[in-house]
């Protein structure tokens, strides 16, 4: 996506990376830039404008799938005993096989908890947007 100023510099934005990974800041000195000059701008603007719920959708989705995946995988880590065949009774599980399950426990927990920060760190970048675009007084056709 191209962006262009006054002074025939020109910035080019790798979507949806340049929205999700760059820092809340630089994406509000990006904003500026654009809306300052929106005469140049208007194609990116209205392109960006409509990237915004795309990419929110994509993440959605990641979250919900990573929400899916823990409630598939995941195992409770309860060491309960079990009656075997001979009439004696032993644990469900040894020390090496309920670490790997707690491990792989929270590998999923922590898949989840990544994908809803994305997504709400995302949120946040909406809402920049959204608030940058009132105060430049720009209206998307």
């Amino acid at each position: 996506m191209l962006i262009r100023g006054d002074d025939n510099w020109r910035m080019t934005l790798n979507l949806p990376v340049a929205l999700t990974e760059l820092p809340k800041i630089n994406l509000q000195k990006i904003f500026k830039l654009l809306f300052q000059n929106e005469w140049l701008n208007r194609e990116t603007i209205a392109d960006l404008d409509a990237a915004f719920p795309e990419i929110s959708d994509d993440l959605k989705a990641l979250w919900n799938e990573a929400s899916i995946t823990y409630q598939r995988e995941y195992k409770l880590p309860k060491n309960e005993l079990i009656q075997l065949p001979n009439g004696r009774f032993t644990k469900k599980y040894s020390p090496k096989e309920l670490r790997s399950i707690k491990a792989n426990n929270k590998r999923l927990m922590d898949d989840v908890k990544a994908a809803k920060r994305e997504y709400e760190h995302f949120q946040d970048r909406i809402a920049l947007w959204n608030e940058l675009k009132e105060k430049y007084h720009i209206s998307i056709i």
